[in-house]
């Protein structure tokens, strides 16, 4: 045998020794998921160590000298997922403002003189709307929730067919959804949190079912226990007429805001 086969033999030998070494672990977890874990301890493995989700355990293969301390990251890792109980307003406010004036004037010819008779009405008006939604749900800390708030428009279709003499009538019901919603993502650091937010709004335009979409995505920083305003949208519509001896003006204000705030449902766990 040449000394390059030799070698080879010897490396194959000695790789086959340092395999046989490793361990071969099925560490249960008790409150994460293996998915959670795999990419933060595939991270710190050595090279020839491995690790795989199984179901509700990891599945590892390590070094012996590596082993415990592994385990102990894993154990620092698998920590019971906070409870934070999201808290949003959806706050609209409308002002309608009317102002005006409208007149009538009589001419009247007498036999001696002539006479002008008139009447003017002024007019203010104002009416004031203020609605308030408020929806709370419940995610695990690092986990997505999703709320919406919109209404199902009903679309009927109706079918004619013609079976001889005889006429079929049927028909469908389907449901559009017009809505305003968003995706949020929270996760604690310290006494706040932060927001992964996704913000979205779909709306009807027309009867052949098209229909408008807009869609964001930002992350925020905020306290928790704390009202943030997340948007508002201001619009605002002027209209005037002008007739003979009247006039009318009409103002209209729209504001719609999004609140939200975090709670801490487990804020004791670790004290």
């Amino acid at each position: 045998m040449n000394i390059r086969l030799k070698l080879v033999v010897g490396i194959g030998l000695l790789l086959s020794y340092q395999a046989c070494l490793a361990e071969l672990i099925f560490y249960p977890l008790l409150h994460k998921t293996p998915a959670e874990l795999t990419q933060p301890i595939s991270e710190l493995l050595q090279p020839g160590e491995t690790v795989i989700a199984g179901p509700n355990k990891l599945i590892l293969r390590l070094e012996p000298q590596h082993v415990e301390e592994i385990k102990s990251l894993i154990d620092r890792l698998d920590q019971p997922s906070h409870r934070l109980l999201i808290y949003v307003s959806h706050q609209r406010q409308l002002n309608q403002q009317t102002e005006g004036y409208d007149g009538q004037a009589i001419l009247e010819t007498g036999t001696n003189n002539t006479s002008l008779q008139g009447r003017i009405k002024v007019y203010s008006t104002r009416d004031t709307e203020n609605n308030k939604h408020k929806q709370t749900i419940q995610v695990l800390d690092g986990h997505t929730a999703y709320i919406a708030i919109g209404v199902n428009q009903p679309h009927t279709t109706i079918d004619i067919a013609q079976y001889d003499s005889h006429t079929h009538l049927s028909s469908s019901t389907a449901y559009r959804e017009s809505s305003t919603g968003f995706y949020v993502s929270p996760r604690l650091s310290k006494d706040s949190v932060i927001l992964n937010i996704s913000p979205w709004s779909e709306h009807v335009i027309s009867s052949d079912g098209s229909s408008t979409f807009n869609q964001a995505s930002s992350i925020i920083r905020t306290r928790l226990n704390t009202w943030t305003e997340l948007t508002t949208v201001n619009q605002r519509q002027q209209q005037g007429s002008t007739k003979i001896l009247g006039q009318t003006n009409k103002t209209s204000q729209d504001s719609n805001s999004i609140w939200i705030k975090v709670v801490d449902l487990d804020a004791d766990l670790n004290n």
